[in-house]
């Protein structure tokens, strides 16, 4: 139950990344209490999970569906995840397609070494903020 966290008013940064206990289940949770009880958090790195899937992708996408407008969380870090692939971040492509994000909010998806087919590595057919350079860490 989401009402047996605390408020974490001053969380502004989360890293989760190289923890094989991080599951798509575990991240449900995870963004339903960032969008309840963190509202002043700006980045998440959940990069190198050995078992988060394009499931994470959606529901990343509910999370800004549903809090986009009281979330701070502007920096979203899926570097070298294998389970998650050009259908997952097409989820998060589509965040800005369908102005689920509005252009002005500077949200930016890092996804670089995940799986990822040459071809469309290169045709820049996302949006500019989906990233595919590495960056463990942004400031």
């Amino acid at each position: 139950e989401l009402s047996s966290f605390y408020d974490c008013k001053f969380l502004k940064r989360l890293d989760f990344s190289h923890n094989n206990n991080i599951s798509d289940i575990g991240l449900n949770t995870l963004f339903a209490v960032i969008g309840e009880k963190c509202p002043y958090l700006q980045e998440i790195y959940l990069s190198n999970l050995a078992s988060i899937t394009n499931l994470t992708c959606t529901i990343i996408y509910k999370f800004y569906s549903l809090f986009g407008e009281h979330t701070r969380l502007k920096v979203v870090v899926l570097n070298r995840n294998k389970f998650i692939d050009e259908e997952g971040i097409n989820i998060l492509n589509d965040l800005f397609k369908n102005n689920v994000i509005d252009i002005g909010d500077n949200v930016r998806f890092f996804v670089a070494q995940c799986r990822i087919s040459q071809e469309l590595l290169y045709s820049n057919s996302w949006d500019h903020r989906i990233k595919l350079e590495m960056s463990d860490r942004i400031h």
